[in-house]
């Protein structure tokens, strides 16, 4: 279940779109090696674009979302194909670690409270 709030994700989307257009002295995911930005950013995007149910397609299964929004289940197995890329247990070989990390720290910021935010607030 998704505890955050529209505007919260909807923050985040605008946060991430301005990301792609980041210089090096203004770049807000510090945990993301910078030669993977690009990746990063899009893996977030692609999430919470999906989460906000803006884009049809899942960011890591590209299962094709049959309700206006996707379902706790949907996330959940979402997230456990970010975890496989991420941990050495590939789902999609197209799918970067770095993609697949901001993917899972976006899916994981959406229903945990204590989690990151994968962008710093500004």
């Amino acid at each position: 279940m998704v505890i955050r709030s529209r505007a919260e994700l909807e923050q985040l989307r605008d946060d991430a779109r301005d990301e792609l257009g980041a210089t090096e002295e203004t770049f807000r995911m510090m945990w993301l090696n910078p030669r993977h930005r690009g990746e990063g950013v899009s893996g977030v995007l692609n999430a919470v674009l999906w989460l906000l149910g803006e884009r049809q397609l899942a960011p890591i299964s590209s299962e094709l979302l049959e309700t206006p929004l996707p379902a706790t289940r949907q996330i959940g197995r979402e997230q456990t194909h970010a975890e496989d890329r991420v941990f050495g247990r590939a789902w999609r070989e197209e799918c970067t670690e770095s993609y697949a990390g901001a993917v899972l720290r976006t899916l994981e910021w959406s229903h945990i409270a204590t989690r990151d935010r994968p962008i710093a607030a500004a």
